[in-house]
């Protein structure tokens, strides 16, 4: 009968969770689609531009911190921000935004790759 060694267990517990958590070893599948629905814009004017605030995209990717003090939200802010999104302040209030549009997929509206 063979033994069961606890100790290494738990070892390689905490080496998978710590890859995991890397952001440069994974890359969020909830940062692939919203960059696959939204585009980066600048003017925050434009009539279009979604205005996300830290507590939207909290509840949009489901980010909020753990009871050991890690938040998932910065390292999806750090992949957005290798995207090309950026976070800004918005125009009369005191809060960072992130200004986004959203994309037009022309697959879905019947056209083909013929464009």
């Amino acid at each position: 009968m063979a033994r069961w060694n606890f100790k290494n267990r738990k070892e390689g517990s905490t080496e998978s969770k710590e890859a995991e958590e890397c952001p440069e070893m994974k890359n969020d599948p909830r940062v692939r689609s919203f960059v696959r629905n939204y585009e980066p814009c600048v003017n925050q004017t434009d009539p279009e531009v979604i205005l996300l605030t830290h507590s939207k995209l909290r509840y949009m990717f489901n980010a909020y911190p753990s009871q050991t003090g890690y938040d998932p939200l910065i390292r999806i802010l750090n992949q957005l921000e290798d995207e090309g999104f950026q976070m800004d302040v918005a125009l009369g209030k005191d809060e960072f935004v992130l200004p986004v549009k959203k994309k037009i997929i022309l697959n879905m509206l019947g056209y083909g790759e013929d464009l």
